[in-house]
């Protein structure tokens, strides 16, 4: 690593130095609190796991964070961690600071308690994870697509850069938000009798950075988010016949106001996969893969995911 770059571990202060990077690398504009709720990962007993990379002005050029979590792994709890955004100024690519951001920040969290790394890289990403990193690609998660023929009022409003927050307070007059001491104990990882991300009060609390709420259709509680789309993060248990009445109610919701495409994405192994494939239309495709870092005693094989588990849900 040349001499001119200045590495430090992230800190809450230095929040604000990442807005202009996100700015370069992704083109995203985030707000400084929007960020720092997305660091904050005390809840789950660790916070600031990654590596700010600077240069002789003080500008940060590269960084790489994992972000903390709780897993219940065979009626234990053990933390974890998601490798996200992961970002390099672009004059500043092809110097090895992604290698070297990242294991130093795959040191610093082993050594702090993590007994689990895993991400869901991109496929620009993933040779740079499993050619340098020691990263084992364990399987790809599955994205139902069901489609609606409507004016894709949303998906337009989106690519202007606004619409979202408004189409948010339409839906939720159809679909009320509940509040956390309604959240059910029932969800697509217990209900398939895997391991997977704790999904409680503190993880309700934490996602709430994002845009993404829970509601009830049909007497059943369904984690839902707007982007240019609809997706299904996570739902309480269902039958065949209940999950489709369930999706054919936000069929016609999504026709109404104007969103096109309604995405679910889970691990092979949730057991919903069989009833979505029976639904009229759905399309279903192998995409981003499951990933971690070589050398965990978890047994990844009775993990499951679903996209509420990403960062970006």
């Amino acid at each position: 690593m040349e001499q001119e770059f200045q590495i430090s571990r992230m800190s809450n202060e230095q929040i604000s130095l990442l807005i202009p990077l996100y700015q370069a690398a992704f083109k995203r504009t985030y707000t400084e609190k929007y960020l720092a709720k997305k660091f904050d990962t005390s809840m789950f007993g660790k916070s600031n796991w990654g590596f700010v990379a600077k240069n002789e002005n003080g500008e940060a050029i590269a960084f790489y964070a994992i972000f903390a979590n709780v897993m219940h792994v065979d009626g234990k709890r053990i933390t974890v961690a998601q490798s996200a955004d992961t970002m390099t100024h672009p004059q500043y690519q092809g110097k090895g600071l992604f290698v070297t951001l990242a294991k130093k920040t795959f040191e610093l969290a082993l050594q702090d308690g993590c007994d689990l790394i895993f991400g869901f890289p991109n496929g620009n990403s993933l040779p740079g994870f499993v050619k340098k990193l020691n990263w084992i690609n364990h399987a790809n998660m599955l994205e139902f697509t069901i489609k609606i023929n409507t004016i894709p009022v949303l998906p337009f409003l989106s690519k202007l850069g606004f619409g979202t927050q408004v189409f948010k307070k339409i839906v939720n007059q159809f679909l009320k938000p509940i509040a956390l001491n309604e959240l059910s104990k029932s969800n697509l990882i217990i209900d398939s009798q895997l391991n997977g991300q704790v999904r409680d009060e503190h993880f309700f609390k934490y996602k709430k950075y994002g845009k993404n709420f829970i509601t009830s259709i049909n007497r059943k509680q369904v984690w839902l988010k707007l982007d240019h789309r609809l997706i299904i993060g996570d739902i309480e248990k269902v039958n065949e016949l209940e999950l489709h009445q369930i999706l054919y109610h936000l069929k016609k919701l999504c026709f109404a106001v104007g969103i096109n495409k309604i995405i679910i994405q889970t691990t092979p192994n949730i057991y919903i996969n069989s009833y979505l494939k029976t639904f009229p239309n759905i399309q279903v495709k192998d995409t981003i893969p499951f990933c971690y870092l070589n050398g965990t005693s978890v047994e990844v094989n009775k993990i499951g995911f679903t996209s509420l588990d990403w960062d970006t849900f």
